[in-house]
């Protein structure tokens, strides 16, 4: 099904001017539908200026942006899929070099080093941990799903030209199936058309986007974590105690019911546990 191409304008020091127009250099950019999540996208903006990251900030928003610290605003109306429907905004960047963070991905670091990943490949992301992805006699089962919740990409013709094929890919598979929570995700899509676009694709570490409800791996400082609602900041001071390489159970729900250490470090063949907080 075809997809409706709506023209973008962005809010810039009061001026407006079309989406790819605003400059070029590297900015950060976040998607925010609905109340709760314009409130976490003020939080996690926040956040990038309290650990020193000063490069501009683009917001599209059904909000006014008002008092998020956004540098950039892009009012739009509501979404039909709301923000599963990220991919549309994507190649509208007003960066030459973007990294893209969910509403809710909170930084605890400096986040050049993720730009700088642009200087050789095309796109960065780190791998799904939870998804496997849908079956898809396309793409060879050992090339692993996509995370979409932190992309670093350059607005180069063939990597706008993926970031276009997949949102048409995910709109079509939402409607197709608007109840499956993998397409929701945008994983599934997102691993095809990064297959089949055959871009440089280089991935990111845990460190730059753990996932707080996972089980999952570290072996040095947490500088994102995607928080899904959990206590951010007690969670990072868990992850960061130490460096090195560690494991830790999912912070939140069942997990830390049955078990109140909520996370846990290996570190020299012992265990040294910590309470979260």
């Amino acid at each position: 099904m075809p997809v409706a191409r709506r023209r973008m304008e962005w809010q810039v020091g009061g001026m407006t001017g079309r989406a790819g127009s605003v400059g070029a250099g590297r900015g950060f950019l976040l998607v925010a539908v609905g109340e709760r999540q314009n409130r976490a996208a003020s939080v996690a903006i926040g956040a990038l200026r309290a650990r020193g990251n000063a490069l501009p900030v683009a917001l599209v928003t059904d909000g006014t942006g008002q008092g998020s610290g956004a540098d950039i605003v892009e009012r739009i109306e509501a979404e039909p899929y709301g923000c599963r429907n990220v991919p549309a905004f994507l190649p509208r960047s007003p960066f030459a070099e973007t990294v893209f963070l969910a509403h809710d991905m909170v930084a605890f670091g400096q986040l050049d080093p993720v730009f700088d990943l642009l200087a050789v490949y095309d796109i960065a992301a780190a791998h799904a941990a939870d998804h496997t992805g849908l079956a898809d006699p396309a793409v060879p089962e050992a090339f692993y799903p996509f995370d979409a919740a932190v992309i670093a990409y350059r607005s180069t013709p063939a990597v706008l030209a993926c970031l276009a094929a997949w949102h048409e890919r995910l709109v079509d598979a939402m409607e197709q199936d608007p109840d499956d929570p993998l397409h929701h995700a945008g994983h599934a899509s997102l691993r095809r058309v990064l297959w089949q676009h055959r871009l440089a694709v280089a991935v990111l570490p845990p460190e730059y986007n753990y996932r707080a409800e996972l089980a999952g791996f570290l072996r040095g400082k947490a500088a994102l974590v995607h928080a899904a609602g959990l206590p951010a900041g007690d969670i990072a001071r868990t992850l960061n105690r130490s460096d090195g390489p560690r494991v830790f159970a999912p912070f939140g729900g069942a997990a830390v019911a049955a078990n109140p250490w909520a996370g846990f470090a290996t570190a020299g063949g012992s265990f040294a546990f910590g309470r979260l907080g």
